[in-house]
């Protein structure tokens, strides 16, 4: 998307004793009453512990009695942005070289990105490349670099274009390079990087399988990111293998942007402050929660009443953020708990899991101008740009399709979305995001159907989180 925006497994221990006083820690894995201990419900929960935070509010904390009661909620996960010691990586960078990437000069980026990632490395660092078309291929040990980089150089300048798309023994095979070495590199951003620009045809093929294994290696304190070249690759394994593997996905359209992507993602691995952040959502009683967007979810549909979201690693300076559309039932007037959060982090070390937990609370009110003048703006936004993100990843579906009419319809739906709030709450950002829409109408025109979808797909991905 870079450059369409430039154009346009247990959770144990207890929560560190570190929480702010308002809070009280707790186990995370023991069930919340979602309506007890309405002191952890201010107007802005914000709860604190060891390198992250955790922060809820509605875009709206008064509801009308028996009005609209759809209300969004915003879960804010933040590393905060301070200065601290650059965390060791031991990276396996999985590179596709089947035969399409020798075209539009693939293959030519894929080196330029590895040797830039070379040239960034520091020793102790480790470092192992892997590279996959019928079969994949260790082309670099994972071994501690010891600033040899003419030798890596070298072997980055033999990458060639040939064959088919074995995604998934290359995927494994750069996962065994860092499973070697599991056994003391547990002070280690461990990260599997995967490049590739075609859709895996050789060996296992299905998303869901790919993104069990990325799961497992998850699980195992490897996260997986992954990058997508060009125009024919499927996005949707990608994206998926990308979420279970608590990693980041990108879409590079124009292969000259690839090795700033990857130094980017390398520079957000060197400031990892917690891995493998969980958020289990508690709704009150009587409330719905109606939809999670953005991220795959374990959303119980049957009873409305709680959800999990898997967010992987987040680094310093980076917030992830859940929106939900709940239901708030009409009741009694008076407060209303409405969702409870609970944020559960493993810390770079790997050592005891940590956690904090906040809550958020509605007031049912006869007063519609009570209603009006209860507005947090900045949750506001975030849920407009969720809103607009679903739209805009149905508008991907739709290209994906061959429907370009239903696309570009999907893709107006998302800017009226965005045009509704801006007409109650001026935000450059969401005016920055109509002009997102726009370019993204225009894609199917200009670029393809094909190119359309995947950045549709990765705008409406961007705007839920």
């Amino acid at each position: 998307m870079t450059l369409l925006l430039a154009a346009a497994a247990t959770l144990g221990a207890l929560v560190a004793p570190t929480l702010d006083a308002r809070y009280r820690a707790i186990p995370v894995a023991t069930p919340l009453d979602p309506a007890a201990d309405p002191e952890l419900i201010p107007e802005a929960a914000l709860a604190r512990g060891g390198q992250l935070a955790l922060d809820v509010r509605m875009d709206r904390d008064t509801v009308l009695q028996h009005g609209d009661n759809l209300r969004y909620v915003v879960v804010s996960v933040t590393a905060p942005d301070v200065e601290s010691e650059r965390v060791p990586v031991d990276i396996a960078v999985v590179v596709d070289t089947s035969g399409s990437m020798g075209r539009e000069g693939k293959i030519e980026a894929a080196r330029a990105a590895a040797d830039e990632l070379v040239d960034s490395l520091r020793e102790g660092d480790r470092f192992a490349l892997v590279s996959f078309d019928d079969r994949a291929r260790v082309l670099v040990e994972g071994a501690r670099f010891d600033g040899d980089t003419a030798r890596l150089h070298g072997v980055i300048e033999g990458l060639r274009d040939d064959g088919g798309t074995n995604l998934w023994d290359g995927l494994e095979l750069g996962e065994d390079q860092l499973s070697s070495t599991r056994a003391y590199s547990s002070a280690y951003a461990r990260k599997v990087l995967l490049v590739s620009d075609g859709q895996a045809n050789v060996g296992e093929t299905s998303p869901e399988a790919f993104a069990r294994l990325a799961q497992g290696y998850a699980s195992a304190g490897v996260s997986v990111s992954a990058i997508g070249l060009g125009r024919d690759f499927n996005e949707n394994l990608l994206e998926a293998m990308a979420d279970a593997g608590g990693g980041s996905y990108r879409f590079v359209g124009n292969p000259e942007e690839l090795p700033t992507v990857i130094a980017a993602e390398l520079e957000r691995t060197t400031k990892t402050q917690a891995r493998r952040a969980l958020v289990r959502l508690h709704a009150g009683v009587g409330v719905r929660i109606r939809e999670v967007y953005g991220w795959t979810s374990t959303l119980d549909t049957e009873a409305g009443g709680g959800a999990e979201v898997f967010l992987g690693d987040v680094s310093a300076g980076q917030t992830r953020k859940i929106v939900l559309a709940v239901e708030v039932p009409a009741q009694a007037l008076g407060d209303l708990s409405v969702l409870r959060a609970e944020l559960s982090w493993a810390p770079v070390d790997d050592g005891e899991r940590l956690g904090a937990d906040a809550s958020v609370a509605a007031q049912i009110t006869t007063s519609p101008a009570a209603v009006s003048a209860s507005i947090d703006e900045a949750a506001t936004v975030a849920a407009t740009r969720a809103r607009a993100g679903a739209l805009t990843r149905a508008s991907a579906d739709a290209w994906r399709d061959g429907d370009g009419a239903k696309a570009k319809a999907m893709m107006r739906s998302a800017s009226s979305v965005i045009a509704e709030t801006l007409a109650e709450v001026d935000d450059p950002g969401l005016r920055a995001d109509r002009e997102t829409m726009s370019t993204i109408e225009s894609l199917g025109s200009s670029e393809g159907a094909s190119y359309a979808a995947k950045a549709a797909s990765e705008a409406g991905r961007d705007l839920s989180r």
